[in-house]
């Protein structure tokens, strides 16, 4: 799904949870008073950002738009795509216009050759020209379907849009894996903490694992829980756990999950078949159960990411948890002004 629809949807289901679910199950042994804290506009906003975290991995993300770093590069390398395609665009319709007009007094001698051509040769040169300055004039659509000229600026535009794909993927292994590394040295220098370990593995997994991978798994809705939990215990706020697990797990198992794309349930089998050790132990039988339930791909498959119909699809689930968040405030007398910032 898109960011945008991850983002409401994880508010959402906070709101749903946490006023109707958690007091519920915090009755049980081992999860008493996990909800005595209620919820808050501090809350809403881990859900929020937990919500688009899963998509760290991805350059054209939300959360990475909105990241200071490689959201700002990311509209520098957009800048200098779109203005490299205007003048890729120019060249191949004005400049090749302008070349037909310089040259058109040799362009005409030599199609007066062709016995055929020679009465339309005038027509043929300066008609020529003209389309080009009116398909300049169209932009992409009118250019990509002239003869050989649009076949050529299709290719090179595409090489264009790959190089700033490139750019942006690198820019995004470079902020993360840099930022993982300098916090594992500082840790390992000053503090020692187990915890900053794990953070520093996860800020150089989101740069080398591709989309819907790690971030989409168990083990990522795990290993992230795990350190927000520990976080909102040394700030003294420990709903900020809560929220942040509804936000996580909301955008895989209750978003994702219904994309025909789907999410994987570990990415275990994926680590092992990438260092070559998946065929080795696969020889066991109960080995290869386990790996065989673990490469399972979890999906619904009832919206697809990015399309028209997706996007409707998206608008409607949106609609109906904010018909339902709505009415169980209501119910419970929950108002904006009863609502804690922290």
């Amino acid at each position: 799904m898109m960011g945008s629809t991850h983002v409401r949807v994880g508010v959402l289901y906070y709101i749903i949870l946490t006023i109707v679910i958690l007091p519920v199950i915090s009755t049980l042994p081992l999860l008493y008073g996990i909800h005595k804290y209620g919820f808050s506009l501090f809350g809403l906003l881990v859900a929020a950002l937990a919500a688009a975290m899963p998509d760290l991995d991805s350059q054209h993300s939300l959360i990475n738009q909105l990241n200071p770093v490689t959201g700002v590069t990311n509209r520098i390398v957009d800048i200098v795509v779109n203005i490299t395609g205007f003048v890729v665009k120019l060249v191949f319709t004005l400049g090749i216009a302008v070349l037909l007009f310089l040259y058109a007094s040799q362009i005409i001698n030599q199609l007066n050759q062709i016995q055929y051509i020679k009465p339309y040769s005038h027509v043929i040169t300066y008609g020529a020209a003209a389309v080009l300055i009116v398909s300049g004039i169209m932009g992409e659509s009118g250019i990509v379907s002239l003869p050989i000229i649009g076949g050529g600026y299709k290719i090179l535009l595409s090489g264009i849009r790959k190089a700033g794909n490139f750019v942006k993927r690198s820019i995004l292994v470079i902020v993360y894996a840099g930022s993982g590394f300098l916090i594992i040295i500082y840790n390992i220098k000053h503090s020692s903490d187990s915890i900053l370990y794990i953070i520093g593995a996860l800020l150089i997994a989101i740069a080398i694992f591709p989309h819907r991978s790690f971030l989409h798994s168990l083990e990522g809705l795990i290993l992230f829980s795990y350190c927000a939990f520990y976080f909102s215990k040394r700030v003294g706020i420990p709903y900020i756990g809560n929220a942040f697990f509804i936000g996580y797990s909301s955008h895989l198992y209750l978003s994702d999950m219904f994309t025909k794309e789907g999410i994987p349930l570990s990415i275990i089998p994926g680590i092992l078949k990438k260092i070559g050790l998946y065929e080795r132990i696969d020889k066991v039988k109960f080995i290869r159960f386990v790996l065989q339930v673990l490469s399972i791909r979890l999906k619904i498959p009832i919206s697809s990411t990015g399309t028209a119909a997706g996007k409707r699809i998206e608008a409607l689930y949106v609609l109906i948890l904010l018909i339902i968040a709505s009415t169980i405030m209501v119910k419970y007398g929950i108002t904006l002004n009863k609502i804690k910032v922290i």
